[in-house]
């Protein structure tokens, strides 16, 4: 891939500019509910099963590992 400079350093700006609006929502809002939201509308239907799938294995296995590391 070629892009330039400026491309790439909107992969960090964008994230840094969205947290303060993010962190507003939680407050008003149910976090599960914001992350819903946000992955329903990245994915389409026919896919949202599968991505759910990875979601739970990730959560269950942090979940689990994290005590055994720390």
């Amino acid at each position: 891939m070629q892009g330039r400079q400026t491309q790439y350093a909107w992969i960090v700006t964008a994230p840094l500019l969205t947290t303060p609006i993010w962190g507003k929502l939680a407050d008003l809002f149910s976090k599960k509910t914001l992350v819903q939201i946000a992955i329903a509308a990245m994915i389409p239907p026919r896919e949202r099963v599968r991505y759910s799938g990875y979601l739970s294995s990730v959560t269950a296995a942090s979940t689990i590992g994290e005590p055994l590391l720390g």
